[in-house]
């Protein structure tokens, strides 16, 4: 009787032990697949054009909320995806005021970065755009590159997605927004 409690004990701890080990197994894969997301240009899935827009609602940083459905249905609207500490981002902060004055959208900036100091991005909004501090539509957006600009036109449906390497690329897209958009 002795040695059967022996042999359990020890099969006991070899199972907890290969637990064990194929949870670090585990824990080591994910890690290895969000380094793999996060390297710059490779992305495992993205929103195809012509699809619906995906939807939100959610607060603004001057308490305004903001329902994607009825700003959709309005007129076209540009999402701007940024991050806090992006220097990219931080370049194209000047411009915001020139976007929502010659262009007629709806232009919505959102900072995936909810932790960061943005005092220096609140500085460069105007009343004309609608900034929002969301991870979560960056996520459903599939976003994992800034910045990132998705037009959606009035119907809904994304028209253009593109990643952007500096200010002239998003002049480029709105300055085209109007031929592709009907």
């Amino acid at each position: 009787m002795n040695w059967i409690n022996i042999i359990l004990m020890v099969i006991l701890i070899l199972l907890v032990g290969e637990l064990g080990i194929f949870y670090y197994f585990l824990k080591y894969n994910s890690n290895f697949l969000k380094q793999i997301q996060s390297i710059r240009g490779i992305q495992f899935s993205t929103l195809e054009l012509g699809r619906n827009a995906p939807l939100f609602r959610v607060f603004a940083e001057n308490g305004n909320k903001v329902v994607a459905k009825e700003l959709f249905k309005k007129k076209n609207t540009l999402l701007l995806f940024i991050s806090t500490n992006c220097p990219v981002c931080k370049s194209f902060l000047p411009h915001l005021k020139k976007i929502t004055e010659n262009y007629d959208i709806n232009f919505i900036l959102i900072n995936h970065d909810t932790l960061n100091d943005d005092t220096h991005i609140k500085k460069a909004l105007n009343n004309e755009l609608y900034y929002i501090r969301s991870s979560h539509v960056s996520q459903i957006y599939l976003i994992h590159a800034v910045p990132h600009a998705i037009l959606v036109n009035t119907k809904g449906k994304i028209e253009l997605s593109s990643p952007l390497s500096n200010i002239n690329s998003l002049f480029n897209m709105l300055i085209n927004q109007e031929h592709l958009i009907s």
